[in-house]
């Protein structure tokens, strides 16, 4: 008989410690999860922010883009008459 409580004495301080080790590892992977899911909603914010700057940048660099296509467009016909002329006058 006492060997049988002996026998449950070690599995219940077994059960103990597995119980406290197992609290200390859900405590820290809670914890991580809580750390992770801050992270998370920080970045997602980020990423919030900075695609309605790039919106906003887009909408300002349109018009640029635009322009910048007709100068080269213009800047193309001058060199073109710029070497015509040249040719001509040779």
């Amino acid at each position: 008989m006492l060997s049988i409580i002996a026998n449950h004495s070690v599995l219940f301080f077994l059960l103990i410690s597995v119980a406290i080790e197992s609290s200390a590892l859900a405590e820290k992977l809670l914890n991580d999860l809580l750390k992770t899911t801050e992270g998370f909603q920080k970045l997602k914010k980020l990423n919030e922010e900075l695609k309605s700057q790039s919106q906003s940048d887009s909408t300002y660099l349109e018009p640029l883009k635009r322009e910048n296509e007709r100068i080269v467009r213009e800047n193309n016909e001058l060199h073109l008459q710029v070497i015509r002329v040249k040719e001509e006058s040779e």
